[in-house]
This record gives C-alpha cells, structure tokens and sequence, in this order.
C-alpha cells in the first residue's frame, strides 16, 4: 500500500502504520481488487484488445490438439510438441502478466514478459531446426549444457535471413527486462514514492495503481501477445488458412488495430 493517494487512485490510500498486522494479507487483497477494477476502467482500450489476443491464443492451442498428427512429417512431430509446449507456457505467463497488472505489481511483471521472451526464441528455433527439439523434451541437462545462455539459441537463429531482424529485435527487448528482472535499484523504483520531505522517500508494500505504469505494461502485454501469436502461428498457416480462415482474419484485424492504437496522455505525478 502506498502512504500518500496519487492522481488516479481510486481513493486515498492507507498508510503501512494503518495496517492491521493481524491480516495483512487480507487487506492488501481488499486494495488489490479495488485497484483491479479501477485497473480495468483506466486501461479498457489496452485491455480489450488483450481479451481477443488470449481468445485467439487459446483457439490455436485447440487448432493444435485437434490436428491430425499425419498433418505433421516425422522429423518435426518433436519440434510441434515442444511448441505446443511453449504455446501454453506463453498463454499463461500472459494471464499471470495480465493478473498481477491488474493487482498493481508493476514491478514484479518482467520476469514474465522475460520469460515470454525465451518461449518466442525457442519456437523460433525449433520452427528453424526441428532436430533440436527432441534434445530440449527428453533431455534438459544436455540441452542446458548445449545452450545454457540464450545468445547460443539468438546465434543459430541469426545464420536464418529471415529470422534475423526478429532474433535482434527479441535480443533488444531480452535485456530491457533482464535489467527489470534483477534486483537492482531501476527495477524496484516501483516501490518508492517521494515525500514532500526533501531528500525523503516513501516506500510501498503490495500493489498500487500509477496510471502511467498501468499503460505501458498494458500496451507492452498486448504487443507481446501478438508477437506470440505470430511466432506460434508460422508452422500452421497454411492448415489454418484452410480449415479456420476466420482466424486468420480476425489475427489480422487485430494487429491492424494493435498498430494504430495511440498511448493516451496522462498527466501523473511521481
């Protein structure tokens, strides 16, 4: 909880002293769920756009599992299940991403967007050599000991032209949220609030909502989900084209307007 409202709070907020330290957890519950629906409202435009993003992710999971498997050649039946492996774990990293936005935990969301990331690099990779899959599903001691730094996975990658400006652009974004990943002082100036004390700082436990934040994960989360899609979709276009045509058009529609939408101003304090 943070000790003083700022502009765009649902109401004033408590103070930590305003606690009570005999149920701490079910009052930072109670702050969380009014943010989650001051969340919603604030963040709608963002925020519907993701709700058809996961429609879509979960429609090409069902795709996956109701292809017949004589669809997929033999040396790339372990390249589609690690996929649809990877497929689920970028579903639910984005839900988890998703809650803990809405909840106010800014601070703790790019682990998840980072490992978003690696899921995209490893589809990516498998797409380009389906002979690897079998070694990362079977055997992750020797797959680790092969490519234990995801600049070994981005090397392959680069040697395909036309993964080569996406692997750089995944490499880019990989050590923005590394940095955020990490304990360092940039990643957890989501916690500290400036007093009107000078040179003092407060500091918040919990969520708390902070318009601006809230817009740029939820702007970041529906352009990584669409990244996700794109990635995941590669292998299957040509089934999909054929038997769900309307989910390509609706994959299309919604990156269109993914491209047009614009931040919103705001005017925030701190």
């Amino acid at each position: 909880m943070n000790p003083e409202a700022q502009k765009g709070k649902p109401d004033k907020l408590k103070r930590l002293s305003d606690i009570d330290k005999t149920r701490v957890n079910q009052e930072l519950d109670e702050e969380e769920a009014r943010y989650h629906r001051h969340s919603i409202k604030e963040a709608k435009i963002e925020l519907r756009m993701f709700n058809k993003e996961i429609n879509l992710f979960f429609e090409l999971i069902l795709f996956n599992e109701k292809l017949p498997s004589t669809a997929t050649p033999e040396n790339a039946k372990d390249a589609r299940a690690a996929q649809i492996l990877l497929i689920v774990d970028i579903f639910n990293c984005l839900r988890a991403t998703y809650k803990l936005l809405l909840a106010g935990y800014y601070g703790q969301l790019a682990p998840l967007l980072r490992r978003v990331n690696e899921c995209l690099l490893r589809i990516l990779f498998f797409q380009a050599f389906p002979d690897k899959a079998a070694l990362f599903l079977t055997k992750p001691d020797e797959w680790r000991g092969k490519y234990w730094k995801e600049e070994l996975i981005r090397r392959e990658l680069k040697k395909e032209p036309e993964l080569f400006e996406i692997v750089e652009a995944l490499q880019k974004e990989y050590s923005k949220f590394s940095e955020l990943t990490h304990a360092t002082i940039k990643a957890m100036v989501t916690h500290m609030y400036p007093s009107p004390y000078k040179g003092m700082t407060y500091l918040g436990v919990g969520g708390n909502l902070h318009p601006t934040w809230l817009h740029i994960y939820a702007r970041s989360l529906i352009i990584w989900s669409m990244l996700g899609l794109k990635a995941a979709v590669r292998p299957y276009y040509e089934a999909l084209n054929k038997l769900q045509p309307e989910w390509i058009d609706r994959a299309k529609k919604l990156e269109q307007a993914i491209g047009k939408l614009e931040m919103p101003a705001i005017n925030f304090e701190s």
